[in-house]
């Protein structure tokens, strides 16, 4: 069992996240500190995660589905029957997305995932057993990135994830600190 390194810049400790009575996330590109963001609203199944800096992270299952105030955003996500999935221990997955600033609307994103195996991560001084699932996306014939997902071995919530949403765009991290319901 190995253990993913606890992220040391977090702008917020344990306790500050304890004591605030909503859901919560750490959210950070690779190239940049972390952003403490709140739930700021639920609609339709997609969670709004807004910083202090009015930014938005928009989430719909484990999977970043939009973006808002970033120098360049994940403009809509659709998955074919309109849920998405929850991350699968292996398959296929596809869906499509918009990033306007790129030009690219309804660029088809083929996935493959596959289970790389069980360990322990810490978040903000809280340990949990995960299992570790790599997905390999290709957005058409524009790029091809790799993502992370870490789910609860007890229920399948996602507590971290490494994710590129739009490629050429640094990964962007996302941890849970209090988790949504």
């Amino acid at each position: 069992m190995s253990s993913f390194q606890e992220r040391s810049r977090s702008p917020v400790d344990r306790a500050y996240v304890d004591r605030v009575p909503y859901a919560s996330i750490l959210a950070w590109f690779d190239d940049a500190p972390a952003a403490f963001m709140v739930l700021s609203q639920v609609t339709a199944g997609r969670l709004i995660w807004l910083s202090a800096d009015r930014r938005a992270i928009v989430t719909q299952g484990a999977f970043v589905v939009q973006t808002v105030g970033l120098e360049t955003n994940l403009d809509a996500t659709q998955f074919p029957d309109g849920e998405p999935p929850t991350v699968p221990l292996s398959g296929v997955l596809k869906r499509s997305v918009d990033i306007r600033s790129q030009g690219y609307f309804n660029l088809d994103v083929t996935s493959t995932f596959r289970r790389l195996g069980d360990e322990t991560i810490t978040i903000l001084q809280r340990a949990h057993d995960v299992t570790v699932v790599e997905e390999v996306a290709s957005y058409g014939r524009v790029a091809k990135v790799t993502n992370k997902y870490y789910l609860d071995r007890a229920n399948g919530l996602v507590w971290k994830s490494i994710q590129t949403p739009i490629p050429g765009q640094p990964q962007l991290n996302i941890e849970i600190l209090r988790p949504y319901g």
